[in-house]
């Protein structure tokens, strides 16, 4: 019998608990029927955030944005997107306006946005902000190949 991954539907935040050698299979949730991963990073609010980022057996890869920033804005367009795309069903991308959900903001202390964060059944496992390192694609690639590799 094969090991089973807890996975939360993005769209009803239902727990789905999928086989691993069926995660590459396109799974649907077993609560709405909609696909559990679409190749591209989540809209979180703080309820989605909380079912899908903390509770969840993957690693999910969480940008922290606004729309006033020049490097948030580069990011949402093409590097999480092509990530989601190659990187799914192994890990989630998720993205979160900060300046909508400053709860969130607070809650993990971002002191500056944009924010990478990574988390991992429910903990923050790494984290890097613009004022730390200038985000790019490459370091997008560095915290992925992190998630994949050692946790």
């Amino acid at each position: 019998m094969s090991e089973t991954t807890h996975v939360p539907c993005p769209h009803c935040t239902a727990r789905n608990d999928v086989s691993r050698d069926l995660l590459s299979n396109q799974p649907s949730c077993a609560s709405c029927a909609q696909a559990l991963f679409e190749g591209k990073p989540i809209e979180l609010d703080t309820p989605r955030f909380d079912a899908i980022a903390l509770r969840g057996d993957l690693p999910v890869l969480v940008h922290f944005w606004a729309a006033w920033s020049g490097t948030s804005l580069m990011l949402n367009k093409w590097p999480m997107m092509s990530a989601s795309q190659k990187w799914e069903p192994r890990m989630r991308f998720a993205k979160v306006n900060g300046e909508a959900h400053p709860d969130l903001v607070k809650r993990y202390g971002i002191p500056l946005l944009p924010g990478l964060y990574t988390f991992h059944r429910g903990q923050v496992v790494q984290h890097v902000h613009e004022r730390m390192t200038p985000i790019s694609g490459q370091m997008l690639d560095r915290m992925i190949w992190y998630a994949l590799n050692r946790l």
